[in-house]
């Protein structure tokens, strides 16, 4: 699937999250995408923990 992402709007966004649809999702990608949702790296982990 080389290529394939998922693309998220919220009206609140001035950019959309996107996602590879990929097992191995970089770093990078999740640290901008938390920027861009604007939630802190310790939020994040909070909201997995409640998962």
């Amino acid at each position: 699937m080389k290529g394939d992402h998922r693309v998220y709007w919220r009206g609140d966004l001035t950019r959309p999250v996107v996602f590879p649809q990929d097992p191995d999702i970089p770093d990078f990608i999740i640290l901008k995408n938390l920027k861009t949702l604007g939630i802190t790296r310790q939020e994040f982990l909070e909201i997995l923990r409640n998962l």
